[in-house]
């Protein structure tokens, strides 16, 4: 049973193994999404952007069996998602973004766009040196619909998804915060078909940049949607030059490459899709483990089996279960000491399937180890969604180095687990 703190409910769990259930809390009835941390005098803060609400909360985690929401504050009033966040070296770099940017118009009013009010975009940095106390520092403009997954791990530089004006869709900008009252281009990065002067691209070809990017070693590594995965070289910040391209051809959804995560230390890469249409709509999605030993010819060496519900599960498929299936996020790193590092277990979100963990020591055999799925939530915390089950959709996911794994759910609120199986 899940810790009973303060504002917590109780978490159902249909299936788990090698997983121990340390909390769960519902964020005041506020569903999250991303999440970023850091460690204050001791104390251990978790910063959450929201899914159908506005504004950005603070979660003490300090004790992970009885998290506290410490500080909530409002983002803009309308028509603008603040669902993504990065915090490093005291600063929190919140993205803003037009609900459904790219959606037609009935289906973005589902994602609570109201037609005829403004929205914000961009990115907003703050100071959070005092962890509850966050200052505003200084705001960067795209002048198109904002910023979607970004990437910050300290020092002078964002690395943004950002739709700019005169492009059609996400691309890769580079912005020095070394003065963060004053944010400033440094560069930006885009694909055949992506400028409004381009020659038309068909909806199923035309890509967007998702992110994050991830920078490593010069280079920076971007799920570029339809594009597929894209290595840049960014030793000379101000001049990014593609180094490869790995397609994905077909598979995935509308989203296309979701996520690039390289593990430098051993020259290879984990390349996910995105579940993104409910109750099974999507081409088959996929999580890829994609060699980079010669990073001009990225291939893949395996791609991970699906989940398969266990004998006490009420169905004998996932996408049976309504709303979405496939996987989402994967724990990154950010280079951040006070996060877990990526090793040879792979830790994803499956949306209705819940959190599953595979071993990837042998990258051409990964197979699952472990899973952890809850029940079906009881009432709907946010805004109605599409007319799809009540089912979890577990969204998002971040590793302390402790070792406590912090999930994000629409349906639900924060489930706080930890692995309890071998280590490979």
């Amino acid at each position: 049973m899940a810790n009973q703190a303060d504002g917590a409910s109780f978490l159902p769990v249909i299936e788990s193994k090698n997983f121990e259930l340390v909390a769960y809390h519902h964020m005041d009835k506020r569903p999250h999404f991303k999440m970023g941390l850091q460690v204050v005098d001791g104390r251990w803060y978790l910063y959450t952007g929201h899914f159908w609400h506005n504004g950005w909360t603070v979660v003490d985690v300090t004790d992970p069996q009885k998290p506290e929401v410490a500080h909530h504050w409002e983002g803009p009033e309308t028509n603008t998602w603040t669902l993504q966040v990065q915090v490093a070296d005291g600063k929190l770099i919140t993205g803003l973004e037009k609900i459904g940017s790219w959606l037609p118009e009935e289906r973005a009013k589902l994602w609570g766009f109201v037609p005829g009010l403004p929205n914000e975009e961009g990115v907003m940095i703050w100071d959070v040196e005092r962890p509850l106390e966050p200052r505003l520092l200084g705001q960067f403009a795209t002048g198109g619909c904002g910023t979607h997954r970004n990437f910050y791990d300290g020092g002078d530089y964002m690395h943004l998804a950002a739709n700019m004006a005169g492009f059609r869709t996400n691309i890769y900008v580079c912005v020095d915060i070394s003065d963060p009252t004053k944010p400033r281009e440094v560069s930006r990065f885009s694909m055949p078909g992506q400028r409004n002067e381009d020659p038309p691209v068909a909806p199923s070809e035309l890509g967007s940049l998702h992110g994050p990017a991830y920078i490593e070693n010069g280079r920076a590594y971007l799920p570029y949607g339809r594009f597929g995965g894209v290595i840049l070289n960014v030793e000379d910040p101000a001049k990014p030059e593609l180094v490869s391209q790995f397609k994905i051809g077909d598979f995935g959804s509308i989203i296309g490459c979701h996520t690039y995560l390289p593990l430098a230390d051993r020259k290879m890469a984990v390349l996910t899709t995105e579940a993104i249409l409910e109750n099974n709509m999507d081409s088959a999605n996929l999580v890829a483990l994609i060699d980079l030993s010669d990073e001009t010819r990225p291939r893949a060496m395996s791609i991970l089996p699906t989940p398969v519900p266990s004998e006490s599960a009420p169905f004998r498929s996932y996408a049976q279960r309504g709303g979405k299936f496939g996987p989402h996020n994967i724990h990154i790193p950010n280079h951040q000491a006070n996060y877990a590092t990526v090793g040879n277990l792979l830790h994803l979100t499956y949306f209705a399937g819940g959190l599953r963990t595979y071993d990837i020591s042998d990258p051409y055999q990964p197979r699952e180890v472990g899973y952890f799925v809850p029940g079906d939530p009881t009432e709907r915390l946010g805004r109605p969604y599409l007319p799809t089950n009540l089912v979890p959709q577990f969204e998002d996911i971040l590793i302390d180095s402790r070792g406590y794994i912090y999930i994000g759910d629409r349906n639900y609120g924060l489930t706080v687990l930890r692995y309890t199986g071998p280590e490979a």
